[in-house]
């Protein structure tokens, strides 16, 4: 496999993957309210999973398009570097709504001291 799309599909994954975990929370946080609706879910897949995974979708595009057009080097570079910046950007907004869902929880989640 390409390196370049492997690197695309892994990034996707992760995606999802926070995607899948950060929704499974939301449902214990309205459950433990006690208000589940299951119309949420509809919205939750208009604001979380569409627009993360078409952005990740049309970045990843991009550089592999611009390594069949045999565009230079440099410019497919620059363009993994920015799809690197908005990976991280992703799963960091994904990474900080499951945390907030857990605080809600009142699960704590504490740095861990090793000694």
């Amino acid at each position: 496999m390409d390196p370049l799309v492997q690197a695309i599909v892994i990034g996707l994954t992760s995606i999802l993957f926070l995607i899948l975990l950060d929704f499974v929370v939301a449902v214990g946080v309205y459950l433990y309210n006690g208000s589940f609706d299951s119309s949420k879910l509809l919205q939750f897949l208009k604001t979380k999973v569409a627009p993360y995974l078409l952005i990740w979708a049309a970045l990843g595009a991009i550089p592999i398009l611009l390594n069949y057009v045999k565009i230079d080097a440099g410019v497919i570079s620059a363009f993994d570097g920015m799809i690197g910046i908005i990976w991280a950007l992703i799963v960091g907004r994904l990474i900080a709504d499951i945390y907030e869902k857990f605080r809600i929880l009142g699960i704590e989640i504490k740095e861990r001291n090793e000694q």
